[in-house]
């Protein structure tokens, strides 16, 4: 038994690609497999708000099909987190609120609009009230997250963070309160501390868990550069850095049976397991 984390967007599907849907069903029922014939606790660690109609209906029928059924959901960039016990969830968000206030987040939003900084719809829509998503021009990017850092830095004092995940857009999110931080919850709360972890993952928002020293992290071909140079400078052995050509679930797939061949064969070979990863 082992616990783990996956993003979702770029890392159990990737959009350039419909070739890759096929890899996508593969993983998922290769996730399949591994929950109910290992127990895997799988949880989907995402940038996105759930639902997930908040991004259409085509995304919705999109996403629902390839996702394998998980344990628990951190969304939002771990700002909520989903599952059936809903005291754990509601302690989450208590946990949240009591980081930033919503309205220290609607003055944030308000400071950020006079520096000409555009928020993305699901921001103005506030569907994940403590994540706050700014579009930009690609070539504008590393000069808007200055801007949104001095703004940050002038009037916060360090309550926040800031992530990205493509060229498009800055994610801003309360301070203690990002994918990895969600994820140590969880295991803290649940009693699933002792368990490895196992977790993958594309972009910058990813890195908080992918850097985790104790985990074993699968980073994808179609990761960004400044990604894969920073888990790469860490000189961790506990680490699958995919082929550029393993594309999203592609590297995923090829990433577990690294770990399941160096550190899970004898439980494998218990369970007459044969992935064919």
């Amino acid at each position: 038994m082992f616990l783990l984390s996956l993003d979702i967007d770029g890392t159990q599907h990737f959009h350039q690609h419909r070739d890759c849907d096929t890899d996508s069903e593969h993983l998922k029922a290769c996730l399949e497999r591994l929950r109910q014939e290992l127990q895997v606790i799988i949880i989907h660690n995402t940038g996105r708000p759930y639902p997930w109609k908040h991004y259409g209906d085509a995304d919705e029928h999109f996403l629902n099909p390839i996702i394998a059924e998980g344990d628990y959901l951190i969304h939002s960039a771990g700002t909520k987190i989903e599952c059936t016990d809903s005291d754990l969830s509601r302690n989450w968000q208590e946990r949240v609120n009591a980081l930033v206030s919503l309205d220290d987040m609607a003055f944030l939003k308000g400071l950020l609009g006079r520096k000409d900084i555009r928020m993305h719809p699901e921001t103005e829509d506030n569907v994940a009230p403590h994540k706050i998503s700014c579009l930009v021009d690609p070539q504008q990017q590393a000069t808007k997250i200055q801007v949104v850092q001095g703004v940050i830095d002038e009037y916060f004092s360090g309550k926040f963070e800031v992530f990205y995940w493509n060229p498009w857009t800055i994610d801003i999110t309360p301070k203690g309160a990002n994918k990895l931080d969600a994820l140590l919850y969880l295991r803290e709360v649940t009693g699933l501390q002792d368990l490895s972890v196992v977790c993958a993952g594309d972009s910058m928002n990813d890195f908080p868990v992918l850097s985790h020293e104790k985990f074993f992290s699968i980073v994808t071909g179609n990761a960004s550069a400044e990604l894969r140079s920073a888990i790469q400078v860490q000189r961790r052995d506990n680490v699958y850095i995919a082929n550029m050509a393993d594309k999203g679930p592609a590297a995923v797939l090829a990433g577990l049976k690294d770990y399941l061949d160096r550190y899970e064969p004898y439980l494998v070979q218990k369970k007459g397991l044969e992935l064919k990863l």
